[in-house]
């Protein structure tokens, strides 16, 4: 920058910086020589702040030597400017103090201080002259300014959008190489679906038309994806078998007019979900138990024909939920940021307001089968592994539901035994508990009230409540 604004702007005759510019224009060799014979000459001219002098304060700091070597001369400048600058900052503002300067104290300032001097560096420029240290400290910095106006109570929802860019067609990768791009492609709809009478896109990006084209009511295969992978949320197996291939070298579904009458049925309410959770909800055969019968078990092992419910586990959000709901804390409350949901103090709102790292995937997550934010997930892997019970009996969130279910007035104001337990399986399975299960929660309650461990993290009914949330009947749907 030194060197442009010397070359560019800096007339050989200006009183502050002319010597300078002067000397750099003097090869390596034989420097001392020249820069001696150089400033000889400036030293005869009046002393002054016009063209053709030479400022009063730079003659002064040279006057006892020329410099040895360029490095030299520029620190001579280099002691002059920063001495001003100094002084100019110890009074404050250094502007306002600016006013107060004498003539060549005023050319010198403006060398640090106007418009187009090296010193005048754009806002966004001016990390590319710190060193190390500054500029991990900026990074520090603008991490604390991301985390506030992410978790600041004060900043404005905010929803990330794409933006349309210009029309442009794709090219394909030779052999999927990106850097062996082959012949522009027209942006336009599949081949499969649209057949041979595609065309291309005319509009921008072509991002506009693809929705159309994929919510067009002529185009079955969207309808049938979404019907599909609604079904498989409601009744843990899909209609399809591969949610994410359509293709022809998928199983066929067991209930294809089932299949196309939902999608019909999707289409024509304007594709409103809701109506089609409403349809699949009433049918008799979402209300079915999944009591087994083994005369249709031995005719449809697989329950292709749906003669039951599947049963299946809640899915961790939903599991995490119940819990909450258990314990009478569930926030119901709409919207808002996104919550932290594995740390204490463990928040009181749903699941769905959950905060997802996808860098840093907590390892809570994954034990429970949560789909990958990093890539799509038609379905989500069931497996059932001793991690998912350590949770249940370990966690300190779980613990304290069980706490709080104890606490609850509809538990609180029974003393007898029995009346507490049938209150709990109430609040827990919404059914009262039978004459053996009575008798189990008598016997748990007296033995554990009589072992007085005083390690233990839960009173003994609380351990009871507990208990019965790590029990198949609340995590699984029947």
């Amino acid at each position: 920058r030194w060197r442009d604004y010397l070359q560019k702007q800096v007339k050989p005759d200006d009183a502050a910086v002319g010597l300078l510019l002067e000397w750099s224009k003097l090869p390596d060799e034989n420097f001392a020589e020249g820069a001696a014979t150089v400033l000889k000459k400036w030293q005869a001219l009046p002393a002054g702040t016009e063209p053709g002098q030479f400022n009063p304060i730079v003659r002064e700091k040279l006057a006892e030597a020329a410099p040895a070597t360029k490095a030299d001369a520029i620190k001579l400048f280099a002691d002059v400017l920063s001495g001003l600058y100094e002084q100019l900052k110890s009074k404050g503002d250094v502007v306002a103090a600016r006013a107060g300067l004498d003539a060549a104290e005023q050319q010198l300032a403006g060398v640090l201080l106007d418009a187009g001097s090296p010193t005048d560096i754009p806002l966004d420029q001016v990390q590319q002259y710190f060193n190390r240290a500054e500029r991990n400290e900026v990074t520090e910095r603008q991490k604390k300014i991301d985390a506030h106006q992410v978790n600041s109570p004060g900043a404005p929802p905010r929803a990330m959008v794409l933006q349309e860019n210009g029309a442009h067609n794709p090219r394909v990768f030779l052999r999927g190489n990106h850097a062996r791009p082959g012949k522009p492609v027209p942006r336009q709809f599949l081949y499969v679906v649209a057949g041979e009478d595609r065309e291309p896109f005319p509009n921008g990006s072509g991002r506009l038309d693809l929705a159309r084209k994929i919510a067009d009511p002529a185009n079955p295969l969207t309808s049938r994806v979404i019907v599909n992978r609604v079904w498989m949320h409601h009744f843990g197996e899909p209609l399809v078998d591969t949610p994410s291939d359509f293709g022809v070298r998928c199983e066929r579904p067991d209930h294809a007019e089932l299949l196309d009458y939902l999608a019909t049925k999707l289409v024509d309410s304007g594709w409103s979900l809701k109506a089609l959770h409403r349809e699949i909800l009433r049918s008799s055969v979402y209300q079915q138990q999944s009591i087994d019968r083994p005369d249709a078990r031995e005719i449809d092992p697989e329950n292709r024909l749906l003669w039951r419910m599947n049963r299946r586990r809640l899915e961790f959000e939903i599991t995490r939920d119940s819990l909450l709901a258990a314990a009478g804390k569930l926030d119901m409350s709409l919207y808002g940021r996104a919550v932290e949901l594995t740390t204490a103090p463990f928040t009181r709102r749903r699941a769905v307001y959950g905060f997802v790292d996808r860098q840093d995937l907590p390892n809570l997550f994954r034990v429970f089968d949560f789909a990958s934010p990093d890539q799509s997930s038609p379905r989500r892997p069931q497996t059932t592994v001793p991690q998912q019970a350590l949770f249940m009996m370990n966690s300190p969130f779980v613990m304290e539901q069980a706490r709080s279910l104890i606490a609850r007035p509809e538990l609180a104001r029974y003393e007898a035994t029995d009346k507490r337990v049938d209150a709990l399986y109430r609040l827990l399975f919404g059914r009262e508990a039978s004459a053996q299960e009575l008798e189990i929660g008598r016997q748990f309650i007296e033995a554990t009230s009589a072992d007085n461990n005083a390690d233990a993290k839960l009173n003994a009914w609380e351990q009871y409540a507990q208990l019965l949330m790590l029990s198949n009947e609340f995590v699984f749907v029947d």
